[in-house]
C-alpha cells in the first residue's frame, strides 16, 4: 500500500511540475502571438498613415 501511494506521489509530483513547464511554454508562445499581432496591426496602420499622406 505505501509503496503504491509513494509510486503515484511521484507521478502527480512529476506531473504537476510538467504541466507548470507547459503552461509556462504556452505562456510565451501567447505572449509572441499578441506580440506578432500587435506589429502586424502596427505595420498595417503605419502604411495605411503613410498611404493617407500620400494621397493627402
Amino acid at each position: 500500500m505505501t509503496k503504491s501511494q509513494s509510486f503515484f506521489d511521484d507521478l502527480l509530483q512529476k506531473g504537476s511540475e510538467r504541466n507548470s513547464i507547459v503552461r509556462i511554454w504556452l505562456a510565451e508562445k501567447e505572449i509572441q502571438c499578441v506580440k506578432d499581432r500587435q506589429t502586424l496591426t502596427g505595420t498595417k496602420k503605419g502604411k495605411t498613415q503613410e498611404n493617407g499622406e500620400k494621397n493627402a
